[in-house]
């Protein structure tokens, strides 16, 4: 996953890339080529359910750790469970394809890099071991692009079912012809099953899909074609028989259509189309991934998961579990832009704190901040006048290195606050509190637990951002993509 493929916020338009082509299409990189991937690591048995990933590398110094969290979420909603990141390089300078990730002390997000590989090897091995659960199968029509005729391309089926919770794998023709078997009315290939069949419009079809088609349907598979059933297939044999058994909507109509026929299996009482999810069943639990890849709007909804038991909200970034809101099946989901989190429904015996919903009305915290700079491979910080929080990028623009702000804030009453929230901050943020660490924060929501760090009288507050590389290097690969501002902006709360 190289050169520009995702850019978090392109979720509809062709965007700008260094890939040969020069643009990439989110239908495509977005909600289809993890999913390739991790539908042959589903129905290939030998692969176990494992399928990897390169990921990081060729996107310019300017893909830092907010990027770079977005694009994991992006791979592991999308049934991804092993990495492999780029790269590694004792070599500075280098332009083979950057970031690279400690270049000898320079890039001073390394240290909260090895947090995300924590969160994505936490992320991973939840994800893996189990069953994933898919509503449908999608038929991987490539035939069509060479068959002659008019054709759709499944990519746009892909998107289709992202945007509305309905998840899939993407199948092809051998294996469908081959290996896929009917069982209680659905399609059943290596441990998955599948409810339906989507086959995207194709004027042209190979003969022996077509005749996989009619015994599955047959059988009592549902099979949807898209659009229109095709003319012939590519032989120019007749496909009356398959218009008799097989059953056609619209793209548009599709979700309604699969949803309708009970071919959807997670619901939520409001649409959201930048809600993605993926449901993993491992032993007696299931496990659902849930992100919001709005980077804009947050999410705030109830949602209906398939499973009965407890529902638990674990959060790997800060490998912590919560008990969720839940009303039998229906569980409360509030998630900040490109904010994730598991939710396991099972059996559980330890209590558990509640989930932090973010309810509580917090109070503004009106401090005198001392900014000081440290720039990269320096011992020392500087101190920097500055009467406001600003993006410090817009007056340093070559800087590299690290933001301090620091202050004291004196409270009679400690217990009474377990949170410290900023409205925003530009790139990956860790908090001190009386000199003890209380984690980092690299997305939205910037928020800290400070839940007995607190002392009675004066306690020393230290917040340390850390910038991006790309404002110093400006190499050619970032040009691709939008800076994150640098510093705290807006306001800090505590409740």
């Amino acid at each position: 996953m190289v050169l520009h493929q995702m850019i978090p916020g392109m979720t509809t338009l062709n965007h700008s890339a260094c890939i040969e082509g020069k643009k990439a299409d989110p239908e495509f990189f977005r909600y289809t080529l993890p999913k390739l991937a991790s539908s042959l690591a589903h129905i290939q048995p030998l692969k176990k359910g494992r399928a990897v990933c390169e990921i990081f590398g060729g996107f310019g110094w300017a893909e830092g750790i907010w990027q770079m969290k977005q694009m994991a979420d992006w791979m592991l909603v999308g049934g991804v469970n092993h990495f492999i990141p780029h790269a590694f390089n004792a070599k500075f300078p280098d332009n083979d394809h950057p970031p690279h990730f400690y270049a000898g002390g320079r890039n001073v997000q390394y240290p909260i890099f090895r947090q995300l590989m924590n969160y994505m090897q936490r992320m991973s091995h939840a994800l893996s071991g189990g069953i994933h659960q898919a509503d449908v199968a999608v038929y991987y029509n490539a035939e069509a692009e060479w068959a002659g005729g008019k054709y759709m391309l499944q990519q746009k089926v892909c998107k289709v079912l992202s945007q509305h919770q309905i998840d899939f794998d993407i199948l092809p023709q051998d294996v469908i012809c081959e290996e896929a078997k009917a069982a209680n009315g659905c399609l059943a290939v290596n441990k998955e099953t599948y409810g339906a069949i989507i086959v995207s419009y194709s004027q042209y079809l190979p003969q022996n899909i077509i005749e996989a088609f009619e015994k599955l349907a047959g059988d009592g598979v549902p099979i949807w074609f898209l659009e229109d059933y095709p003319d012939a297939s590519t032989s120019n044999a007749s496909v009356e028989r398959l218009k008799e058994c097989c059953r056609k909507t619209t793209l548009d109509e599709l979700a309604e259509a699969l949803s309708g026929n009970g071919h959807k299996s997670i619901r939520t009482a409001a649409e959201y189309p930048l809600l993605r999810t993926y449901w993993v069943k491992r032993d007696s639990h299931n496990i659902f991934m849930l992100w919001n890849e709005d980077i804009f709007s947050e999410i705030d909804v109830q949602v209906f998961l398939p499973a009965d038991g407890k529902a638990v909200i674990y959060d790997a970034w800060c490998n912590k579990a919560y008990e969720a809101q839940q009303n039998g099946n229906a569980i409360r989901i509030r998630l900040a832009p490109a904010q994730s989190v598991l939710v396991c429904v099972g059996k559980w015996d330890n209590p558990l704190p509640a989930y932090d919903y973010r309810d509580d009305v917090l109070e503004t915290l009106e401090l005198d901040w001392k900014v000081s700079l440290q720039e990269a491979l320096s011992p020392v910080f500087s101190e920097y006048p500055m009467k406001e929080f600003i993006n410090i990028a817009s007056k340093l623009t070559r800087f590299n290195g690290t933001v301090r702000y620091e202050a004291v804030w004196n409270t009679d009453a400690p217990e009474k606050y377990h949170c410290l929230e900023v409205d925003r901050i530009g790139e990956p943020a860790q908090l001190w509190v009386n000199e003890e660490y209380c984690g980092s924060v690299v997305s939205q929501p910037y928020r800290f637990d400070i839940a007995g760090r607190l002392k009675k009288g004066d306690n020393r507050i230290c917040i340390e951002v850390r910038s991006n590389m790309a404002y110093h290097e400006r190499d050619f690969l970032s040009s691709f993509i939008p800076l994150q501002p640098l510093g705290l902006m807006g306001e800090i709360h505590v409740g």
